[in-house]
């Protein structure tokens, strides 16, 4: 009964989204289409949420922006999840299967981004950030759900790998190139 409720207003929303999405992208963009697409994310959302681990993950504030500054520089991000010690990132992948997504996320800097967002929320709040997650998922049925807790020494390796980034921006910067 509760779940046929969460069903009814979840559809009701996604009507709405719908209608002012359709409105925002004009005539050139089929309805059916954007129900479609909405109707995805729905049944995405409704895997990740289903998963226990990353409902724990998933404890926090949402799209949650936050500004700092680091070594003279105004920064930002907007965090998927900001939770009371932690932030999570959720990522759509082509693959959910541990051993592959660990190698592709490692490729993409994953950890690297990761640690960038928890120094970011740690000076945003003022609370010390010491975790981060990944959830991720596949975009295709059956929508496999895969939860990351990332290491503390990953993470640490990970700083050296952003401050690398960071020095090469200023070099850059500096040099005009």
């Amino acid at each position: 009964d509760a779940r046929l409720r969460q069903h009814d207003r979840q559809h009701a929303v996604l009507e709405t989204v719908v209608e002012e999405d359709v409105a925002e992208r004009g005539r050139d963009e089929r309805p059916e289409a954007v129900v479609d697409e909405h109707r995805d994310a729905l049944e995405i959302a409704d895997a990740v949420r289903s998963n226990r681990h990353a409902r724990r993950m998933l404890d926090g504030e949402y799209e949650k922006e936050i500004a700092w500054m680091s070594e003279g520089r105004a920064c930002g991000a907007r965090l998927d999840v900001l939770g009371s010690d932690f932030v999570t990132d959720l990522k759509t992948t082509s693959s959910a299967q541990p051993d592959w997504f660990m190698r592709n996320g490692a490729r993409m800097g994953y950890h690297a981004q990761l640690d960038w967002y928890r120094l970011g929320a740690t000076l945003a709040t003022g609370r010390p950030i010491e975790r981060a997650f990944i959830v991720a998922v596949e975009p295709e049925y059956p929508y496999v759900v895969t939860t990351f807790a990332i290491p503390g020494r990953t993470l640490d390796k990970a700083r050296g790998l952003w401050r690398s980034w960071w020095e090469r921006l200023r070099m850059c910067e500096a040099s005009n190139t």
